[in-house]
């Protein structure tokens, strides 16, 4: 199937081949033939949590007073607020976050390998109407970014994992094929009539004689 890829930096955006949906991507994560997590699922994860560290202030205009926490978002995913809060890919070792909607202690490992993810919050259609911002300079926040391992990719809301290559390059090899056959089929139609070919040829060289008149 071909699901949006939230992928950041080259390749992001566009769409990709997964062969399943795997929440944040872990071995104790989910497997499933359908999103695991969808927009309804990410608008009860941020407010159905009274230990929560954002509140609204004023209609749906959310304060978020904790911008460097991470949020947990159903089981193994966690949600950073931005591309801006994700882990800095040069740090060595591992780093540790509290979630701020559940006080989960998460930690992260092996931070450049990790594929990082981002998507726009208006995206999802449950927070479409929400707007979240840091107290300090009223800053907006417009995205969620997340981290999936290597050998996932970014999808939806979520980490997948990737067709196989074999699978999703079927239509290069039918291409090729087909490529191949065509070919084939013009060499046997030109080699059907080689004298009428050759007739051709010759007639289309053959010299006009030159028209000489007599004093």
């Amino acid at each position: 199937r071909s699901v949006w890829s939230s992928s950041l930096g080259y390749g992001g955006g566009g769409y990709i081949a997964v062969s399943s949906f795997r929440g944040g991507g872990y071995s104790h994560g989910p497997n499933s033939q359908t999103q695991t997590i969808t927009s309804s699922i990410i608008h009860a994860s941020l407010f159905n949590n009274s230990q929560s560290s954002y509140y609204e202030t004023s209609g749906k205009k959310i304060r978020v007073t904790q911008p460097e926490s991470p949020v947990t978002i159903k089981d193994d995913l966690i949600y950073f607020w931005g591309q801006t809060y994700l882990p800095d890919p040069k740090l060595t070792g591992c780093v540790q976050f509290i979630t701020s909607n559940v006080q989960y202690n998460v930690s992260f490992c092996n931070i450049n390998e990790l594929t990082r993810c981002s998507r726009q919050i208006a995206n999802a259609s449950d927070l479409s109407s929400y707007s979240f911002y840091v107290p300090k300079f009223h800053t907006p926040l417009t995205s969620f970014a997340w981290l999936c391992p290597k050998t996932h990719v970014c999808c939806e809301w979520e980490c997948c994992e990737p067709t196989r290559h074999e699978e999703s390059n079927w239509f290069f090899y039918f291409f090729i094929g087909l490529l191949f056959v065509v070919g084939i089929a013009t060499v046997m139609i030109l080699s059907e009539n080689p004298f009428k070919a050759h007739t051709q040829y010759v007639n289309a060289n053959k010299r006009k004689p030159v028209a000489t008149t007599d004093l």
